[in-house]
C-alpha cells in the first residue's frame, strides 16, 4: 500500500512538473470565449485559471489568426465580430501554460486548425 502510494505521488508530481523536452497536456479548459460588451461585442478570451496562459487562435478556413499572453483573470481581444467568425467558420484555440507553445504531432508549431495538439516548452 505504502509503495503504491509513492508510486502515485511520483506520477502526480511528474506531470505538474514537466522537463523542457518533453510535450505538456492543453490548457483549453482556461480558456473562457465571450463576446465583450466593453470591446464593442467583439470576440475575446479570458483566462480562467491560476496561471497564465499562451493563446493562439485561428479561423477554420484562412483568414483570421492572433495570439495572446494572458494573466490569470484577464482578458485579450481579437477585434472580430461574430459575424467575422461565422464568415471563416469558427476559432479554434490552442491553449497553452506560458512558456509552452502549441505543437501538432511532427512538433512543428500549430499553423492550421487541428483536432490534437500539445503543449512544448521553448
Amino acid at each position: 500500500m505504502r509503495r503504491a502510494l509513492v508510486v502515485m505521488f511520483l506520477l502526480l508530481v511528474g506531470g505538474l512538473f514537466p522537463s523542457q523536452a518533453h510535450a505538456q497536456r492543453t490548457q483549453n479548459a482556461c480558456v473562457q470565449q465571450t463576446y465583450d460588451a466593453a470591446d464593442f461585442h467583439t470576440l475575446s478570451f479570458k483566462n480562467i485559471c491560476g496561471a497564465p496562459i499562451y493563446v493562439v487562435w485561428m479561423s477554420r478556413s484562412p483568414g483570421l489568426r492572433g495570439k495572446a499572453d494572458i494573466e490569470p483573470g484577464m482578458k485579450a481581444g481579437t477585434g472580430k465580430f461574430a459575424n467575422d467568425v461565422q464568415l471563416f467558420g469558427g476559432i479554434v484555440v490552442f491553449a497553452c501554460f506560458k512558456g509552452y507553445i502549441p505543437v501538432d504531432a511532427a512538433n512543428n508549431p500549430v499553423s492550421k486548425p487541428i483536432l490534437e495538439f500539445w503543449c512544448k516548452r521553448y
